[in-house]
């Protein structure tokens, strides 16, 4: 599936679960929003993935932060949703 493809369903998702995730349905929903980072051993060849201008945040770990983690070599923290099928699911259902 080509990249831009990919960029525009990731954003169409990540913008209708957003709304879904500051409104007052989230809770019932299981949609929140979810900040962490994603660390890798060796450094990737593409250090900003293709998603990093659509989630909330984006950036590269400092060296500091990384000190946390020292079998890796890179980071990259931001924000992002988080979805609970469990719920979300009989959620849609009852709409």
């Amino acid at each position: 599936v080509p990249v831009e493809q990919q960029r525009r369903w990731f954003k169409s998702s990540f913008d209708h679960l957003r709304l879904i995730a500051q409104s007052e349905d989230a809770p019932e929903a299981g949609i929140m929003l979810s900040s962490g980072w994603q660390i890798f051993r060796d450094v990737p060849e593409d250090k900003t993935p293709y998603w990093s201008d659509l989630v909330l945040g984006f950036r590269i770990m400092t060296e500091r932060e990384m000190v946390r983690f020292p079998e890796h070599r890179f980071g990259q923290a931001f924000t992002t949703i988080k979805c609970e099928c469990s719920r979300y699911l009989p959620w849609l259902e009852k709409r």
